[in-house]
């Protein structure tokens, strides 16, 4: 019996959490239930590049980013979206991944490279690395060129996923502009 026990709860500690998406489908954000508005600039550099936090602390309530504003948003026009460490980009939205490449090192894009729709979404969601002998999030290795749903374009770098007191959520963006390959 105890055999039994153990196995069940090892498999009950592996099901998925039932708080994993907002509304059942991970590309679909509800409006309705996102985070009040707030300008998420807290930096501005001289190169044009900001520094955003975004305090994506709820389990269930995504924050909405709309990249050309700076701003979250409670409309259907935001770019990315995240929930805690969970993200994923608008379904209008286009993606290239730039991964072991530093921010500063990103300066153009390439038309032909861009992931959109839901293999877009996945690509974004790859922004943070789990370390499990210390169980700390860090942001991964890579660089994003994100094609707004404008049609403007920014290069976004995901910084830290806790507040100077360690509180986990409050996500760290670098943004600047991008331009085009000639």
């Amino acid at each position: 019996m105890r055999v039994l026990s153990l196995v069940s709860f090892l498999f009950v500690g592996c099901a998925p959490s039932l708080l994993d998406d907002v509304d059942g489908d991970s590309n679909t954000v509800d409006a309705d239930t996102a985070a009040e508005p707030v300008n998420a600039v807290v930096e501005s550099y001289d190169d044009g590049s900001m520094l955003l936090i975004l305090q994506a602390t709820h389990e269930r309530i995504p924050v909405l980013l709309d990249l050309d504003t700076q701003f979250t948003t409670l409309g259907d026009e935001w770019d990315v979206s995240i929930v805690r460490f969970d993200s994923w980009a608008n379904e209008d939205v286009s993606i290239i991944a730039y991964p072991d490449t530093a921010f500063d090192d990103v300066v153009t894009y390439d038309d032909a490279d861009w992931v959109s729709g839901t293999a877009g979404a996945e690509l974004f969601a790859d922004w943070w690395v789990y370390d499990i002998s210390t169980h700390i999030v860090t942001a991964a290795d890579t660089t994003f060129a994100v094609l707004t749903n404008t049609g403007d374009v920014y290069k976004v770098r995901f910084i830290d996923y806790y507040a100077d007191a360690g509180t986990p959520g409050t996500v760290s963006i670098l943004v600047a502009p991008l331009e085009k390959t000639d």
